[in-house]
């Protein structure tokens, strides 16, 4: 499916192929349904990244990261119905190009949500960002999303020391 609404604001709402599954950007408003989705998915999300910020941060210093989320970065929701259950986010580089991360919580892995929702985000940043470059890194080990990348078509470049840097080419 294609962006339904280029908005810059909190209307940008991306459909997926996925029933029930659809993105739009997070707010402030979201910042309390933010940290207790993170807080209940903590042991799942830790498996394969450093969450420790996330597990200590207090409902205020989640709403100010939210409102001081860079106007040029697009984090989007993941939304099942009305329930958050994953992120996604772009991160400007340059005009043209973009990093990406992302997470799902544990009930949600296992349907496609994460692939249908990426897909639909680098349409988003192809046809609205004019985006003609994605790069994402993922820890060793979490082998789910680097298998997400790759079904999406993106190519390891580089080994790091604690992940793998992924690039994708958008025409």
């Amino acid at each position: 499916m294609s962006p339904a609404s280029s908005d810059a604001d909190s209307t940008v709402v991306l459909p997926t192929t996925v029933p029930g599954i659809g993105l739009r950007r997070l707010t402030v408003a979201d910042a309390p349904a933010y940290r207790e989705v993170v807080r209940r998915n903590l042991v799942h999300l830790g498996r394969d990244g450093d969450w420790h910020d996330e597990m200590v941060a207090t409902l205020a210093e989640v709403e100010g990261r939210f409102a001081d989320l860079p106007a040029a970065d697009h984090t989007f929701g993941i939304f099942e119905l009305d329930t958050l259950v994953g992120q996604v986010t772009l991160v400007h580089a340059t005009p043209t190009k973009w990093g990406l991360g992302f997470w799902l919580t544990e009930a949600a892995t296992g349907r496609g949500v994460m692939t249908a929702s990426i897909r639909e985000v680098l349409a988003h940043a192809r046809v609205v960002l004019g985006a003609t470059e994605v790069l994402a890194s993922v820890s060793h080990g979490n082998d789910a999303s680097s298998a997400v990348l790759v079904r999406l078509g993106f190519v390891p470049v580089a080994r790091l020391r604690a992940s793998t840097r992924y690039r994708r080419t958008l025409h």
